[in-house]
């Protein structure tokens, strides 16, 4: 029998985008899923075309907000009514392939890894994770935290899988103050608590950049260095031991 697997999608008026993102996480060649939709106070219809949805299929769980809150804040929402053993997040304007679910689990499973990551299916998405392979946490930190800003492929948390009972053992929740990069602190943090993840250079996640998108949403660019400097000092504060003197030196100049 198949484990139930977590699919979290925080939603905010995305109408145009919800309905294509939830039929390809349903169409799933993995069959036990929960997908838990999160409308975090939207102001146009995703949350009756939400209930639509639902109508049709049991899977769906719908969790709503009062108040707009945020994507961190409603991530958490997620994670709080998630009851399967693997959790996946993915944005509403988004699609995933039909067999992602499976493979990445699969690839978990095989390997007794706590996490697995997959690429993208965007030509404007940095870098290429390179052969399927399973490698330690301290390699992973390595190679993919010591550059900054990160790269979508090792920020972002919908192309990877991550175990529930990690997440909640350490409660490891998104910080819902931060509404830059919180997917990115949350996965640094969730990576003290691994010691190997499997790589699948397929690219499994169809990423929809757009003008409205949270990714790429523009900001004043007083708040934008701001928000950088955060990040920055994150980073340097959690990878700093895993850097050469001479990453490290140069991160402190461009810091």
């Amino acid at each position: 029998m198949q484990d139930l697997i977590s699919v979290i999608v925080p939603v905010y008026n995305a109408e145009r985008y919800i309905q294509d993102c939830t039929k390809s996480i349903l169409g799933q060649t993995y069959k036990n899923i929960e997908l838990i939709l999160v409308d975090d106070s939207s102001t146009d219809r995703s949350l009756s075309l939400m209930q639509e949805l639902q109508s049709c299929d049991e899977r769906i769980k719908i969790v709503s907000h009062e108040k707009n809150a945020g994507p961190g804040a409603t991530r958490n929402t997620g994670i709080s009514s998630a009851l399967g053993k693997w959790i996946f997040f993915v944005d509403s304007d988004d699609v995933i392939n039909s067999d992602m679910i499976e493979t990445m689990v699969q690839c978990a499973e095989e390997n007794s890894a706590e996490c697995v990551v997959c690429n993208f299916c965007n030509s404007q998405i940095e870098g290429y994770l390179g052969e399927p392979k399973l490698i330690s946490a301290e390699e992973y930190r390595q190679k993919y935290f010591e550059k900054f800003p990160p790269t979508t492929y090792v920020g972002s948390n919908c192309n990877k899988c991550y175990r529930s009972d990690i997440i909640k053992e350490h409660e490891l929740f998104f910080d819902e103050k931060e509404r830059f990069a919180e997917d990115f602190r949350f996965h640094a943090n969730y990576m003290d608590h691994v010691s190997k993840i499997y790589i699948i250079p397929k690219a499994f996640y169809v990423y929809n950049q757009h003008a409205d998108s949270l990714t790429t949403g523009s900001v004043l660019v007083e708040e934008g260095l701001i928000r950088y400097e955060r990040l920055m000092a994150f980073g340097y504060n959690k990878f700093n031991t895993y850097m050469s003197e001479e990453k490290r030196k140069r991160y402190q100049s461009g810091y």
